[in-house]
Formats: structure tokens, C-alpha cells, sequence
């Protein structure tokens, strides 16, 4: 699939939706950009401006729930 937006973006799925509820609440605190997708089985693709990469993994560093980059 295209990117649909003016910049360049990272995708990330996460497994836990109390996990991706704290990752929205932190980017939202920050005001950064991010967008969430629901996929089957509790997964959540969550996609960041490629500038909040290492911000994004620093995040989950503590928290092992993702299964694809």
C-alpha cells in the first residue's frame, strides 16, 4: 500500500490493546502525530512519523508486546 501522507512514516503492530492505550495517551501527552488501526486477534497497528522511530521503541522497550516492524 502507498503512503497516503506528505511524510515518511514507521508502522509498528502491538498485541496488547492496554499497551497501545498507553503508547496513544503518551503520544497524545507529547501532541505527536500518530494514527491506530484495529486488526483482528487483540493487534493494533500503530503508524508514527518516521522522526518518532527511537522515540517509539524506547517506549516499548519495557513492554514486549510487538510483533512486527
Amino acid at each position: 500500500m502507498t503512503n497516503p501522507y506528505s511524510f515518511r512514516v514507521a508502522k509498528i503492530v502491538i498485541t496488547s490493546e492496554a499497551t497501545v492505550r498507553k503508547l496513544c495517551d503518551e503520544l497524545l501527552k507529547q501532541s505527536q502525530w500518530f494514527s491506530v488501526l484495529p486488526m483482528p486477534d487483540d493487534a493494533w497497528e500503530l503508524t508514527v512519523k518516521e522522526e518518532n522511530q527511537a522515540r517509539l521503541h524506547g517506549w516499548l522497550q519495557s513492554n514486549l508486546t510487538i510483533t512486527s516492524l
